[in-house]
């Protein structure tokens, strides 16, 4: 990487949140990635690189300092796949999955 000014290192770091901000929610939020996960991961480390060069400039909505973010609204939710099973399936579900569950079955006939 060249050397950089403050002013030219503060407008790379924007533009690289910018592009990693849109690709990750591009890959977890539309489940639609657009880029390679290799091509990801050299922009985050070049950004990480950055901001350790420029501690003033990291701040606390960088994609850099975020642990987790928005998830796909249609994946799979239990509670309501559950809400939408009657009575009777649901006590056969339960006795199937008591039944067949290898830890209960084992701590039953060896107690």
């Amino acid at each position: 990487m060249a050397v950089l000014t403050h002013n030219e290192a503060s407008q790379k770091v924007d533009e690289l949140r910018k592009k990693l901000d849109k690709w990750a929610d591009d890959y977890y939020a539309k489940d639609a990635p657009v880029v390679e996960d290799a091509v990801y991961d050299k922009t985050y480390q070049e950004l990480v690189e950055l901001e350790q060069k420029f501690p003033d400039l990291v701040t606390a909505d960088s994609i850099t300092q975020r642990v987790g973010g928005e998830i796909k609204s249609d994946l799979f939710n239990i509670n309501s796949a559950w809400a939408t099973i009657n009575i009777n399936a649901k006590i056969i579900l339960l006795l199937f999955l008591y039944i067949f569950n290898i830890d209960q079955f084992i701590a039953s006939c060896f107690g």
